[in-house]
């Protein structure tokens, strides 16, 4: 017996369309904001003090503080350059690495300090300081190549802001003449903008 009743269809009017379509890229949009990986910068404060997060060697100084929101497979990656008169150097690297599947905000103060000898250029070593790294889960790598300077220290700058994957950026600044910087700066680009002697160091978050 054939069934008589209706055959109903789903039928979306344009205006309906148009909201399901908005409500969608605004879920996108909330998904990518809460497991998006970025790092905010700024300066550390007064009360920030290094000395007792390591091993001391002499003239030690805070170069940022980093708040990174991180999950599973999140990458931080730390690279000194010494600049000399528009040429680039690359140095020491640390690079950690995210163990933990949740998503979590951790803050990780990054130094530098001299390892100092006499009558020796001064080796300037890079350092993260991280809050409880083993309970939020880091692996940790670095290189051991130091920068080794001579050069007296007239002007220092953290560059505060946020960093997302993409490329390095610039996050520290010493060197032996006023500093011109800005967070769009490659190193590369730095180095045309500054004829004098610079330590720089960057953060790539990946």
């Amino acid at each position: 017996m054939p069934d008589d009743q209706p055959t109903r269809r789903i039928r979306f009017t344009l205006k309906q369309l148009f909201l399901l379509v908005a409500l969608v890229a605004v879920g996108m949009a909330i998904g990518k904001w809460v497991f998006r990986k970025e790092v905010v910068v700024r300066a550390a404060t007064a009360e920030e003090q290094l000395i007792d997060r390591h091993e001391s060697w002499g003239n030690d100084r805070n170069a940022a503080v980093l708040t990174v929101r991180f999950m599973k497979g999140t990458t931080l990656t730390a690279t000194t350059y010494l600049v000399t008169a528009g040429l680039v150097m690359k140095g020491e690297t640390h690079f950690a690495r995210s163990n933990k599947r949740e998503r979590r905000i951790a803050t990780v103060w990054m130094g530098l300090n001299d390892e100092l000898v006499p009558g020796s250029p001064a080796n300037s070593h890079l350092f993260f300081a991280f809050e409880t790294p083993r309970r939020i889960g880091w692996d940790f790598l670095s290189s051991s190549r130091p920068i080794i300077h001579d050069f007296k220290t007239v002007a220092k700058q953290t560059v505060p802001g946020t960093i997302t994957p993409g490329r390095p950026h610039i996050v520290y600044v010493e060197g032996d003449q006023w500093i011109v910087v800005d967070g769009s700066m490659t190193v590369e680009e730095f180095a045309k903008a500054n004829p004098g002697d610079y330590l720089v160091v960057t953060v790539e978050v990946k």
